[in-house]
Order: structure tokens, then C-alpha cells, then sequence
């Protein structure tokens, strides 16, 4: 199961999910990846980079995808997560993640599996 809803993403531990971000610039005008381009999200305990990452996805699509190898690590319960695009150029745009200065932020629930 994978749900988003107003950026929180609920998944049940050892699935799969496949996320489509619409990239758009500070114009509103659509941006297409370009090639050198990196989508990167990362999963941390807290909206803090002093905590270890937990799960890391890197694509050079608008794609990520989260394999059951990666989410079957996370014990059940509430992270938090960002979406950053690193352009060929050097530029860092966060596109989606934390949204206030509360590191106990959490718009990441892993939920425990029942079928193994």
C-alpha cells in the first residue's frame, strides 16, 4: 500500500513504490530533466541532517522508485523525507520535504506488513 496525501507518504514496510514528481520551475513553467540531472530523496529519523540516513533513492528521471530491499529495512513508524533535484549545472532545489523548522516533523509512516 502507498498513499500520499498534501505530502505525507504512508507505505507499508518491504513494498514497492514508484513516485512521479511534476517538476515545475519558480515560473510555474514545466521542467524537464535534463541529462547530468539527479532526483534524489532521502529518509531520516528527524528533519535533521545530523541523524543517519535511512533510505536513500537517486534517479535521473522525475521517477523514484523505492524497491521492497529498501523500505523492508524501516521498522514500522514515522520519518521524515525530502525530495531534492541537483541540477547538471550545481543547483539544489528542494522540491517537496519538510515544511517547517520542527525537526519532529514526520511525512514519512512506514506500516508494519502482515504478508511475508
Amino acid at each position: 500500500m502507498i498513499n500520499i496525501t498534501n505530502g505525507i507518504i504512508t507505505i507499508t514496510k518491504g513494498d514497492s513504490a514508484y513516485l512521479d514528481f511534476i517538476l515545475t520551475a519558480a515560473d510555474g513553467i514545466a521542467y524537464d530533466m535534463q541529462e547530468g540531472d539527479t532526483l534524489r530523496m532521502t529518509v531520516r529519523v528527524k528533519a535533521d541532517a545530523s541523524y543517519p540516513v535511512l533510505l536513500e533513492a537517486t534517479s535521473d528521471t522525475s521517477t523514484i522508485v523505492l524497491t521492497p530491499e529498501m523500505t523492508t529495512t524501516l521498522d514500522p513508524g514515522k520519518y521524515s523525507y525530502d525530495v531534492q533535484l541537483q541540477t547538471a549545472a550545481g543547483d539544489v532545489f528542494t522540491i517537496i520535504g519538510a515544511q517547517s523548522i520542527n525537526t519532529l516533523l514526520r511525512n514519512f509512516v512506514v506500516c508494519p506488513e502482515v504478508t511475508v
